[in-house]
């Protein structure tokens, strides 16, 4: 069976990665939690693995940004801006 495949994603100000070969994962949600996947999935065009993926990149950006002591901040169409804050747990 072929394997499709994947487009590389890169964030901004980093390097294009190297895709190493797909791993087949199941994924529990829960109904609230796949109806966003399936909006997001609608509103963006993506598939639900190119949606996954793509959150999950951003997630690990967002570590590493916090490792180094970096803030994420969001900066609304009326230039009031928020810090993003990622719990852990």
């Amino acid at each position: 069976m072929p394997v499709a495949k994947q487009k590389a994603i890169a964030l901004p100000g980093e390097p294009e990665p190297v895709l190493p070969p797909t791993t087949r994962l199941n994924l529990n949600l829960s109904k609230q939690a796949r109806h966003k996947l399936d909006e997001l999935c609608e509103q963006t065009g993506e598939t639900i693995t190119e949606a996954v993926r793509r959150s999950l990149d951003l997630r690990v950006y967002m570590h590493e940004c916090g490792l180094r002591g970096e803030r994420v901040v969001i900066v609304s169409p009326d230039n009031s801006m928020r810090e993003l804050v990622m719990s852990r747990f």
